[in-house]
């Protein structure tokens, strides 16, 4: 459960201000954006590309792994001159529901052709593209595509190892028009 304060800070810098999740362990690293929802176990962010200081695509975050979080609100702030010069504007992906990782996964499947899971404790610096196939109370089975863009079986995933889903990004929809059709007719 959150804890109060936390969770009015969240609500209140919501659709509003850039900001900056610092997560745990370390080696998880750090997700800028722009809290666009919340939930008690899931944090959603319009992602911010740093490279570009463009916002591109959806990154959920379990809420357990962010152990601090900064808010760009004050005007002294670069982040948040920037983000206003620039026009910066986050949206709420509609069709999208935290109620758990479950349903989580389930409304992006549903959202979006393709989506990235992280599951950075077993797996650190990999991530795992491709269609939901099926969601479970435990697990994710995902049509993957490899780093070529070829589609190459299944895997399961289990939900409990799932740090981060990214979807709804310039890449990935790249990537969805690009797949070749599956022997399913699919793309």
């Amino acid at each position: 459960m959150l804890g109060l304060r936390f969770q009015a800070a969240l609500k209140l810098h919501r659709m509003k201000h850039l900001v900056e999740a610092q997560r745990r362990p370390k080696s998880f690293g750090v997700v800028r954006g722009f809290i666009v929802d919340f939930s008690d176990s899931l944090l959603l962010l319009h992602r911010l590309e740093e490279d570009t200081f463009q916002i591109n695509g959806f990154t959920a975050v379990r809420l357990k792994d962010v152990n601090a979080v900064r808010f760009f609100d004050s005007s002294t702030e670069w982040q948040r001159r920037a983000v206003e010069c620039l026009g910066l504007r986050p949206s709420k992906p509609a069709a999208i529901r935290l109620a758990s990782l479950h349903v989580l996964l389930t409304s992006a499947g549903q959202a979006y052709p393709l989506i990235s899971i992280e599951i950075e404790a077993r797996r650190p610096g990999v991530c795992f593209i491709g269609e939901v196939a099926q969601v479970s109370d435990t697990s994710l089975l995902l049509e993957e595509l490899d780093y070529g863009g070829t589609w190459c079986g299944r895997r399961r995933i289990r939900l409990a190892d799932i740090t981060l889903i990214a979807f709804g990004g310039g890449y990935l929809g790249a990537l969805a028009l690009t797949a070749p059709k599956r022997k399913n007719g699919k793309k």
